[in-house]
């Protein structure tokens, strides 16, 4: 569902997560994520800066490619299935 009045940083981290949700193994380069979300090249930077050093995406070591931290991800889940 999309409202009129989205907020776009939201949208954009959640495009950038999904994009990475559905790569393969070997992750995504910044470049790559920028071209599935339609997002420039230094946003996508700073948001996976953000989701890095809060551990939503994991960076495989010294590849220059990312991936979406599945364990952060099911952690959120459950404990919202936990609240309810």
């Amino acid at each position: 569902m999309h409202y009129k009045d989205e907020p776009k940083t939201l949208v954009r981290g959640l495009a950038i997560l999904e994009a990475l949700s559905t790569a393969d193994s070997s992750g995504l380069k910044i470049a790559q994520i920028a071209a599935r979300t339609q997002i420039s090249r230094p946003t996508v930077y700073r948001f996976v800066s953000v989701l890095l050093n809060n551990g939503y995406i994991r960076e495989i070591a010294g590849s220059g490619r990312y991936t979406y931290n599945r364990d952060k991800l099911n952690q959120i889940a459950d404990v919202g299935d936990e609240s309810e």
